[in-house]
């Protein structure tokens, strides 16, 4: 029998087997160019945005850049939080009070809606108030002082910063230390520690930091990284330091009777911190993420799910998604809702156009989404929802656009239409791309 077998031919026909060998000389070819997410890159910092996606970075930097998704489903898991508080009460009774206080927090009445939006705009920048009006203003009179109000805000904004840089480098440090315990690298990272708080030496204590690091076993790429964000912060730390008379100095001439009101003014700036925003939701659902993060997920909330959170807070305003964002959970007397709005201003032949967009996650009926195009006093709108309530909201159509009416605003129209799946934001925003200009490095 072992015999037939050696000399007997197969009963199952075999696929033919391709001999042919690919030329060496010839790149490698993609035959469904189709497949292959080509970044249209027309600009010298968009060329930026495609070197960073060709390296190992951060995910949460990677996946703004590769495609910002409308992220309100993301903010879903906070419902999914509050139901796993309410129904598993935790053994420890004063952080159950501490996570019921701050969903309570969270939502917010329709009469506080307002002010919500107005507390988050104030985040969006540093650049606002009457000094930097005033400061636009001169440089619309005299805009050759160009150049110097640049160097001069740039060097503003280091100084106020400077604590917020100081406890991240401290930050950073901690946990270089925490990855070298019990070796005797820690030395050197107690020693820049201490060079730091007391704003000494600082530069050449963390050279010998990364001079004891890189001997380690322990260092590797990723520690590399860590510490190439530890020198730029170093770096703009030391700008900090730099005296801000020096560059007052350069406006004496040129704002004349002004200048001493302009120095008085920039030095009633700088004793303002950038932190003296009033608290808004995001600052709640930080607080709230934080909790979670450092009692070891007593909810159970993924990290997965965690980070789709922080890509959705992080998303914008920024330079990857350059629009204003507000993230508005909202409560009524009968149900809870998550809402994320993005507002993109374009100005076409002296036209201004505002376009909105506002996802909304809304307890027990889904995702809906409203769209709104505003020019001069003219409105038009489109809300999508689940298709099977299509019909139930039409009706909703006339209060809608008695609303509008009675504000100062005309109405074009109000369309009502089915939402399969949430829209990206590059699906809604279509010049999006063009605006993805990366991190100027040369400014």
């Amino acid at each position: 029998m072992a015999d037939s077998l050696k000399i007997s031919p197969t009963m199952i026909k075999q696929p033919a087997v391709s001999r042919q060998q690919s030329d060496p000389q010839v790149p490698f070819q993609i035959k469904d160019v189709s497949k292959v997410n080509n970044i249209n890159v027309s600009k010298q910092t968009s060329s930026q945005n495609q070197t960073l996606l060709n390296t190992d970075g951060p995910k949460i930097l990677m996946d703004l850049l590769k495609n910002p998704e409308n992220s309100t489903h993301f903010l879903h898991s906070l419902f999914l939080l509050q139901e796993i508080s309410q129904l598993v009460p935790l053994d420890n009774s004063i952080l159950n009070n501490e996570l019921e206080q701050l969903f309570n927090a969270i939502f917010l009445k329709s009469d506080h809606i307002l002010s919500e939006l107005l507390n988050q705009s104030k985040q969006t920048s540093p650049f606002k108030g009457e000094f930097y009006d005033w400061v636009r203003q001169l440089l619309f009179d005299q805009p050759e002082l160009e150049g110097q109000l640049i160097q001069l805000i740039k060097t503003m904004n280091q100084i106020r910063s400077k604590s917020n840089m100081k406890e991240s480098l401290i930050q950073q440090s901690q946990f270089l230390e925490n990855e070298f315990k019990g070796l005797k690298q820690v030395e050197s990272i107690n020693l820049f520690i201490e060079k730091l708080e007391s704003e000494e030496n600082i530069s050449s204590a963390f050279i010998q930091m990364v001079n004891e690091l890189e001997k380690s076993i322990l260092f590797n790429p990723q520690m590399k990284r860590h510490i190439g964000i530890m020198q730029y912060n170093i770096s703009r730390f030391l700008i900090s330091n730099y005296p801000i008379e020096d560059i007052l100095e350069i406006f004496k001439e040129g704002l004349g009777d002004r200048f001493s009101e302009f120095k008085q003014w920039v030095k009633q700036v700088l004793e303002i911190p950038l932190n003296t925003n009033p608290a808004t939701v995001i600052d709640r659902i930080t607080e709230l993420l934080e909790l979670e993060v450092t009692h070891s997920n007593v909810l159970g909330l993924t990290h997965e799910k965690i980070e789709n959170i922080v890509i959705s807070l992080l998303s914008s305003p920024s330079n990857f998604i350059p629009l204003l964002h507000f993230v508005l959970p909202m409560q009524s007397e009968l149900l809870q809702a998550y809402s994320e709005c993005w507002i993109d201003v374009e100005s076409k032949e002296n036209i201004q156009l505002i376009h909105v967009l506002c996802a909304i996650e809304i307890q027990s009926l889904g995702h809906f989404e409203v769209e709104i195009w505003q020019t001069d006093d003219r409105i038009k709108c489109e809300v999508f929802c689940p298709p099977e309530l299509v019909e139930g909201f039409k009706p909703m159509v006339h209060i809608l656009s008695k609303r509008i009416l009675e504000s100062s605003y005309k109405l074009d129209h109000v369309q009502v239409k089915d939402l399969v799946q949430a829209r990206s934001l590059l699906d809604v925003f279509s010049h999006l791309n063009e605006l993805q200009n990366g991190i100027n490095v040369y400014a």
